[in-house]
C-alpha cells in the first residue's frame, strides 16, 4: 500500500508542477509565506524546490542555446536537408520544432492534436540551413493512425533524416511500433532515424528532477538509461540512435543542443558518404544538358536517387527530361 505523502512532499510537488507558471517574485513570496507556517526542514525543502533562475538568467540561457543551435546549423553547407519529425500525438513534436527554431512557429495544444497537415520550418544561417517538417501525430484513433502512417511512408524517402519522438512516461508502444514497422518495410532506400525520448523530466522519480540546473538527478538518471535501452530493444536500434530530452514552457531545455549536434553529424556524414555519387550525378546532368552531347549520351542514369533533398528534386526533373527526350527519338 502506498504511503501517504508528507506535507513537505505535497508542497514540493505543487511547486514543481507550477514552477514554470510562477514568476520569480511569486516564488519568493511563496517561500516567505511557507516559512511563516512550517519548520526549518520544511522551509529548506520548499526553497530547494522553488529554486529557479531569475528572468535575466533565463533570457541569457535561451540566447546562448539559440546561438549554439545556429552555429551547428551553419555547418550544413551547400545543401538544405529535410528532417521529418514523426511520432504519436501529444509527445511534443511541435514543441521540439519550436525549441530548435528558437521561437513558436509550430502549433502546440496540450488538450488535442493540432497538427493535421505537415508544417515546414526553415532554419537558416549565413552558410547553411535545414528544413524541419512537423508531421501529424499517430495513435489518436484508428482512422488517423492509418492515414498518417501512410503519409509517413509516402514522404519518408524524400527526407534526409527522421526524428521519431516518444514520451518518457509512455509504456504503450503499440501504435508507434505498428507505424514504424510499416514505414521501414518499404523496399526503397530509407533515411536514417534518430529516436527522441521527450519529456525526460517526467521520468520517475519526478521529484529528483533538478529544476535549477534543468537536468535529471538521483534515480532519474538510471531510469532514463533503462528507458533508452527498452526503446532500443523494442525498435531494434543502436544506442547512438536514441537521445532523451526535456523542454520547459519557459524555454529551458535538457539535451536539446546535444540533439542538434547529433542531427548535424548524421547529415554531414551522409553528405560525405554520398559525395562521390553526387559528383557522378552532376556529371550526368552536364552531359544531358549539353546540346552537343544530347544525342550521344551513354552515361547510365544512377539506379537510386541521392540522399540530399535538393539533389533528389534535381534527379526527379532529370528523369522527366530524359523520358521526354527518349519519346522524341521514337
Amino acid at each position: 500500500m502506498e504511503q501517504p505523502r508528507t506535507q513537505e512532499q505535497r508542497v514540493r510537488e505543487y511547486i514543481k508542477k507550477f514552477a514554470d507558471e510562477f514568476s520569480h517574485e511569486q516564488r519568493q513570496s511563496f517561500i516567505k509565506w511557507f516559512a511563516s507556517l512550517y519548520t526549518d526542514d520544511a522551509i529548506a525543502v520548499a526553497a530547494q524546490s522553488a529554486k529557479q533562475l531569475t528572468p535575466e538568467q533565463l533570457v541569457r540561457e535561451h540566447e546562448q542555446q539559440v546561438q549554439t543551435i545556429k552555429e551547428q546549423i551553419s555547418l550544413l553547407r551547400n545543401c538544405t536537408p529535410k528532417v521529418g519529425v514523426f511520432g504519436n500525438s501529444g509527445v511534443g513534436k511541435s514543441t521540439l520544432c519550436n525549441a530548435i527554431f528558437g521561437q513558436d512557429v509550430a502549433k502546440v495544444n496540450d488538450v488535442e492534436a493540432c497538427t493535421r497537415k505537415t508544417q515546414e520550418i526553415l532554419l537558416q544561417s549565413e552558410t547553411g540551413g535545414m528544413i524541419l517538417v512537423d508531421f501529424p501525430g499517430i495513435g489518436e484513433d484508428p482512422e488517423h493512425q492509418k492515414e498518417y502512417t501512410d503519409l509517413y511512408k509516402s514522404k519518408a524517402s524524400e527526407l534526409d533524416l527522421i526524428l521519431w519522438a516518444i514520451k518518457a512516461d509512455d509504456r504503450d508502444y503499440y501504435s508507434a511500433l505498428k507505424s514504424y514497422e510499416k514505414v521501414f518495410s518499404a523496399k526503397e532506400k530509407m533515411p536514417p532515424v534518430l529516436f527522441v525520448i521527450t519529456q525526460a523530466d517526467k521520468t520517475n522519480d519526478k521529484e529528483d528532477w533538478d529544476g535549477y540546473e534543468y537536468k535529471p538527478g538521483g534515480s532519474q538518471i538510471g531510469n532514463i538509461t533503462i528507458k533508452e535501452k527498452d526503446v532500443s530493444r523494442r525498435f531494434d536500434l543502436k544506442a547512438g540512435q536514441i537521445i532523451s530530452i526535456a523542454i520547459s514552457r519557459n524555454g529551458r531545455a535538457y539535451n536539446l543542443t546535444e540533439l542538434v549536434v547529433r542531427v548535424v553529424k548524421i547529415l554531414t556524414r551522409q553528405w560525405v558518404e554520398t559525395n562521390q555519387y553526387d559528383i557522378e550525378l552532376v556529371k550526368h546532368v552536364v552531359k544531358v544538358l549539353n546540346p552537343r552531347e544530347v544525342c550521344s549520351m551513354t552515361t547510365p542514369m544512377p539506379e537510386n536517387p541521392p540522399a540530399c533533398s535538393a539533389l533528389k528534386a534535381l534527379y526527379r526533373q532529370l528523369c522527366q527530361y530524359t523520358a521526354i527526350r527518349e519519346q522524341g527519338k521514337q
